[in-house]
């Protein structure tokens, strides 16, 4: 079979962030797009690292080279655009992959056992998209059970949303639209659970978890060259797959940076090639598939600045002072291969929630004790901002998201 013939390319539609499940950066990717209509960045210019203010703040190192500058002509994410997390350990990287599987990887319409499209006693409309999720799970760490809490979670909510849905509107039928009424009427008519007996039930829900589990297509190479050989064989595998694809996650990039740097004979050694074949085969995978690439990335430092950001974020002290309302590493810097951070359209560092600080002499019981320490611990809030492309306001860049089991990623 000649598959070249076969292939078509898919229409390159605009998507809104909250179609795709990344509604937590749409208002900063949307203030970017504007900001760099506005602002337009020269070639080769190097963005200093000053004025660090809540009024004005340029990011360092953010260059976006000249033949990528046309792909900001939209403040709407699209097909083939690849986005990059990057932070610290326990940052929320690897969580916001997972949690855009649930809605991603399960089906618009649940159509239970012995129903069809059109007995609507058989359906039940969950909202998901019905594709597949191609996950490259470079750190070894894919948990599965996690992803399964994280559907039957999102049933649950669904079937929570129409009863309360369904609920309200009988109340309103009972009420006849009568506002004056309601509130006497909404307390005599309580949610009667009998109502809905014909519900999905837990072992239905776990089979349709189950099912959805099948979308997500996981490979685990062990070096940059199975990664690489991996990259080279999915469009034929996107191919002659049943499922349409539209995410390729990759958890981590980075992951095999000290491997490789290790089998470097000098000069521009395994990595840098690894890099560059990397990023090519990605290029050819998007233009065969049009799928948006997502990629998880750990490699970071502090960043390069003399103007006081360096001694904020390595001065213990100052840290246990400082009044940032956000982590001090969302200023922390990618030093990924510059190849493949001119292949990122967006890019993102994202942290967890710094705990309060404490001095050596601090009893333990006061740290077990602070009731503040003890909220975020059960109650993390996540920071994150947007790097790529450059936005030149730090209250329109950075944004707060948190993530739960029944509800995935919110939005402060």
């Amino acid at each position: 079979m000649n598959h070249e013939t076969e292939r078509s390319p898919k229409p390159v539609t605009r998507i809104k962030p909250y179609s795709l499940g990344l509604s937590f950066v749409g208002e900063a990717v949307a203030n970017a797009f504007e900001y760099f209509k506005e602002n337009p960045i020269k070639t080769n210019e190097q963005q200093p690292f000053q004025n660090f203010s809540f009024s004005s703040f340029a990011p360092f190192n953010n260059t976006i080279p000249i033949n990528n500058k046309h792909q900001y002509n939209s403040q709407y994410i699209q097909p083939g655009d690849v986005i990059e997390f990057y932070g610290p350990a326990c940052g929320g990287k690897s969580s916001i992959l997972y949690s855009l599987m649930p809605k991603t990887i399960l089906p618009r319409i649940w159509v239970r056992d012995g129903g069809t499209l059109y007995d609507e006693e058989k359906q039940f409309y969950i909202g998901g998209a019905d594709n597949g999720v191609i996950l490259i799970d470079l750190d070894g760490r894919f948990d599965t059970q996690r992803v399964y809490a994280l559907i039957v979670a999102y049933l649950r909510k669904k079937i929570k949303e129409f009863i309360c849905e369904d609920t309200e509107e009988r109340r309103r039928i009972n009420n006849n639209y009568n506002d004056a009424s309601r509130t006497s009427m909404e307390s005599s008519i309580p949610i009667d659970m009998n109502h809905y007996d014909w519900l999905p039930t837990e072992e239905e829900i776990s089979q349709v978890a189950c099912l959805a589990l099948q979308r997500v297509h996981v490979y685990q190479p062990n070096s940059s060259l199975e990664f690489l050989a991996t990259l080279q064989s999915l469009p034929e595998y996107m191919l002659e797959s049943d499922d349409e694809f539209k995410y390729l996650m990759i958890d981590s990039i980075m992951a095999f940076y000290w491997q490789d740097k290790s089998e470097e004979t000098g000069g521009n050694g395994g990595s840098f090639n690894y890099s560059t074949s990397i990023v090519r085969a990605l290029r050819q995978i998007i233009k065969e598939s049009n799928v948006v690439t997502i990629a998880t990335n750990w490699a970071l430092t502090l960043p390069e600045s003399n103007n006081g950001i360096n001694e904020t974020i390595s001065n213990n002290s100052i840290i246990t002072t400082t009044s940032l309302p956000f982590p001090p590493e969302l200023f922390y810097r990618d030093i990924s291969p510059r190849v493949w951070q001119e292949f990122v359209k967006y890019r993102f560092v994202v942290a967890k929630q710094p705990l309060p600080q404490y001095s050596v002499s601090t009893h333990p019981t006061k740290v077990v004790c602070d009731e503040a320490r003890m909220e975020i611990l059960r109650n993390t809030w996540f920071s994150g901002r947007i790097v790529t492309p450059i936005c030149g306001n730090l209250n329109l860049n950075i944004f707060t998201f948190k993530i739960t089991e029944e509800d995935g990623i919110l939005s402060e």
